[in-house]
């Protein structure tokens, strides 16, 4: 039977995802808090037992696979394929989304032919890249004066509201229907890591998410910048990204965090390389991104979306 994930199923779903992944650590509670409490995500269960689980996440009206899992000694009975049939049925029908993504391992021949054959199209890669803070710190120069990065006091109401205004409007102009606001949410309901807002000229052109705390119960050491929007107002993308990153390595050392994660697709390839030659960012994970609807999804947007759906 699928059904809809509960609070009361959280330590079974800690030790199942643990099981399923052969995690060292168990999955952070206040993470899978927030799945939950979008009433997206779903559960398998058979004769009271849960033995699979889908993690999804609304943003407007896209939906997006995360983590998903089946326990071994069910893994031939089809369980995932109806985790996933039923998460698309939700989406459509539920929530009228008009795109769904998802990312899955490049590798996987199996993964990616059956995703499309559900009607997923590849999208390039995307990339988590990585650099350890202690490395060739950048700092702020002249050409990045006309941007400004805001952390925000997620706790502080009336900045919390401002954020996630500027957020909603932004998500939109990017692309209709987009809403990239839960992102925040997320953070700010689980003490996760902060939000920020990037001005040009005084003007808001961007936000994103810094998240300094792991999915899983491990030591915190780094500085993950999992979201960046930025609308087509902004005149440099490279310049916008430099003066975040900037303010990201003043976080870090601030906060005793070691290394800088960031996620972008391969679709904005100047921003990969001008991470990667400038930068000296390395690859840490690749995965392959799949959109259904929107088959143009990427240069259908009228900006820059840096984000992995995965949790």
């Amino acid at each position: 039977m699928i059904r809809k994930m509960k609070e009361a199923d959280i330590e079974a779903l800690r030790i199942l995802d643990k099981l399923c992944f052969k995690t060292k650590t168990l999955r952070r509670i206040e993470l899978m808090e927030s799945f939950i409490n979008e009433n997206a995500s779903l559960v398998y269960e058979h004769d009271g037992k849960i033995i699979g689980y889908i993690f999804n996440h609304v943003l407007g009206n896209f939906g997006w696979f995360g983590t998903f899992g089946v326990h071994p000694d069910y893994r031939s009975s089809h369980i995932g394929k109806r985790l996933i049939n039923e998460t698309i049925n939700i989406f459509h029908n539920e929530f009228k989304v008009k795109n769904i993504g998802l990312v899955t391992m490049p590798d996987s021949a199996y993964n990616i032919g059956f995703y499309m054959n559900l009607g997923f199209k590849p999208e390039r890669l995307s990339l988590r890249l990585c650099k350890d803070v202690n490395k060739d710190i950048f700092t702020e120069d002249e050409s990045l004066k006309n941007f400004k990065i805001k952390f925000v006091d997620m706790k502080n109401e009336i900045e919390y509201k401002n954020i996630m205004t500027i957020a909603k409007e932004i998500s939109e102009n990017i692309y209709s229907g987009m809403d990239m606001s839960p992102e925040l949410y997320q953070i700010e309901k689980n003490n996760m890591g902060t939000g920020f807002i990037v001005y040009e000229d005084k003007k808001p052109v961007g936000f994103g998410v810094l998240r300094n705390k792991n999915v899983f119960e491990v030591e915190d050491t780094y500085a993950h910048i999992k979201l960046l929007c930025l609308n087509s107002e902004v005149l440099s993308y490279k310049k916008a990204v430099d003066a975040v990153l900037c303010k990201t390595y003043e976080y870090a050392v601030s906060n005793g965090l070691s290394e800088i994660f960031i996620d972008i697709n391969t679709f904005d390839y100047d921003l990969c390389s001008h991470l990667i030659k400038e930068h000296c960012f390395k690859i840490d994970r690749s995965s392959l991104t799949l959109i259904m609807g929107d088959l143009d999804f990427y240069s259908n947007m009228n900006g820059i979306v840096m984000f992995r759906t995965a949790t």
